[in-house]
């Protein structure tokens, strides 16, 4: 049986500057976004061992980091690791988050966001009501990592009424709980849902309980998902909402969540015979966005970078993602360690730096593989071609930033910067929301007909292909291999340099190059190879690709 609590809550700052007051002027600064997860990985006390709490509030902080939240503090480890998820941190972190910040100015205010995620093991008690000492109420806690059973250890519990009451309820505004629990039942034939009843509603305060009482809070019986089946729905709803480009909203996350919950889906995740419905108690909460509108996955835009000359870029998708290579991919290198990464959505060119365009932008071609080039043999390989939108090639990573200075000095430009994608951003990309456990983003083989690579040296036990001996016009893969967000040539063709550099113990660091190239085998152009250069090397099979970044 799955037992988390999961507590959201919105807060707004309950003291208004005088000068607001008196001038009735709306509050200026930014509504600052922050959250603070908590979900053991043990528990150090005779709890029963539970799966995923680390990984429901991992996945829910890459979601917020995503959605541009400004702090997002985890807490996991147990008393002696970095991040502890104990009674008293908890405590602790969360004072600190909503009224004990260093600088006084992000402190919790009218129009902020606090959001805590609570995941673990869940407990009811009677406890004596402070408004009658003669009387008891049932009070519902979350169990940190230190936590212990019985009526005696309550102290070691974290109330739920005291986060809401004593904590988020002086910030003056909206507490929005998402709770995802049912209390530790020993006879699973009884189960009994954390009904939250002595957590008052005071304010702007709403609670989105996981399960109906006499029902039980599940994690998911498919070990591919990872998660409790309530949050689970959450994160699907939120993934789904932010690859759509669209808002969310509290309201929509609830009804959203609900819908989810009855689809046959995520009731197939949950044990035969049983049930878990979501049950909403809720005060007065105004509309409360909790993610802006963005756009949407693969949307193309043009950027004007000089006089006259549109760059065409798409939008790569707020998200999480495993990156590099699994133990079992073919030809892996040890430097394709795999890792997480989480980014807020940005910006990519959806070809690579064309010769047109450099050539706008800096008044000269230095590629070999045009009429200009200095090198017979690569001029002859496009002898009769119009190469400007070929890629440009035989650039260094220094040449690049002088073409990044240029584009971000022109005048008029938007908000942001151009820049080198960082190789975490270029895989990312690359892989277009297809996960690491494929090579491309179109399976797992590659002889030269997916993408320009010298396809004598194939990859994934296909036969040998095609070898054009040369760069060709960006795109020319797309109709037949297209990407899920737009993204043309993330394999072959040309070596696009990266924003970071490669560490070597022997000679330093030199800057990234991702992707692969014309004259190179199949398995070069794998998402997750790394490769790396000079900060000088001109070589006609590099390139570059612009990132243009919102920050």
């Amino acid at each position: 049986m799955r037992v988390l609590v999961a507590v959201a809550l919105l807060c707004l700052a309950a003291a208004v500057p005088m000068a607001e007051i008196l001038f009735a002027q709306p509050v200026a600064r930014k509504p600052r976004k922050v959250a603070l997860l908590v979900g053991p990985k043990e528990y150090l006390h005779g709890f029963d061992p539970l799966r995923y709490c680390h990984k429901d509030v991992t996945a829910l902080a890459a979601e917020l980091q995503a959605a541009g939240f400004d702090e997002v503090v985890v807490l996991t480890d147990g008393p002696e690791g970095e991040n502890p998820a104990t009674g008293a941190n908890v405590i602790t972190r969360l004072e600190k988050l909503v009224a004990k910040q260093p600088n006084p100015s992000n402190n919790v205010r009218r129009g902020d966001v606090v959001l805590v995620a609570l995941s673990g093991h869940g407990l009811e008690y009677d406890v004596p009501d402070p408004t009658d000492p003669k009387k008891t109420r049932r009070e519902a806690f979350f169990v940190p990592a230190d936590g212990k059973k019985g009526k005696a250890n309550i102290g070691t519990l974290v109330s739920l009424s005291h986060l809401v009451d004593d904590i988020l309820g002086p910030c003056g505004g909206r507490n929005l709980l998402l709770v995802d629990a049912c209390r530790e039942i020993y006879d699973p034939n009884k189960g009994k849902g954390v009904g939250g009843q002595s957590v008052s509603l005071t304010g702007q305060t709403a609670m989105l309980f996981s399960c109906s009482s006499g029902e039980q809070s599940w994690e998911s019986s498919d070990a591919k998902i990872q998660h409790g089946v309530f949050t689970h729905a959450v994160l699907s709803v939120m993934r789904e909402t932010r690859d759509r480009g669209e808002e969310l909203y509290w309201s929509d996350l609830v009804s959203q969540t609900e819908k989810r919950m009855r689809s046959g889906t995520v009731r197939g995740l949950i044990p035969d015979g049983k049930t878990q419905t979501p049950v909403l108690a809720a005060g007065q909460v105004p509309a409360t966005e909790l993610f802006a509108a963005q756009a949407k996955a693969g949307e193309e835009r043009d950027f004007e970078i000089a006089k006259g000359v549109k760059m065409r870029f798409c939008w790569v998708p707020a998200g999480q993602a495993t990156l590099g290579s699994p133990t079992t991919e073919q030809e892996r290198s040890a430097n394709e360690a795999e890792h997480e990464f989480t980014t807020r959505g940005f910006w990519l060119g959806k070809y690579e730096v064309m010769q047109g365009e450099w050539t706008a932008v800096i008044g000269s071609n230095p590629s070999e593989f045009a009429a200009t080039g200095s090198d017979e043999v690569s001029r002859n390989r496009v002898k009769g071609l119009d190469t400007t939108r070929f890629p440009v090639e035989r650039v260094s990573w220094d040449d690049c930033q002088v073409f990044l200075k240029k584009v971000n000095e022109f005048p008029g430009r938007q908000r942001g910067r151009f820049v080198l994608p960082h190789e975490d951003e270029w895989e990312y990309a690359c892989r277009g929301g297809k996960g690491n456990r494929q090579a491309f983003y179109w399976g797992n083989v590659l002889n030269g007909t997916e993408a320009n690579c010298y396809g004598p040296d194939p990859y994934g036990g296909a036969a040998k292909g095609p070898n054009l001996k040369r760069p060709t016009v960006v795109g020319s893969y797309a109709k037949d291999y297209p990407h899920p967000w737009g993204l043309c040539d993330m394999a072959g063709n040309v070596w696009e340099w990266c924003e970071n550099e490669f560490s070597l113990n022997d000679s330093g660091s030199h800057p990234v190059m991702r992707g692969g190239a014309w004259m190179l085998g199949a398995s070069f152009c794998r998402a997750s190879h790394r490769n790396w250069g000079s900060h000088s090397d001109r070589v006609p099979m590099i390139g570059f690709r612009v990132c243009f970044r919102l920050d």
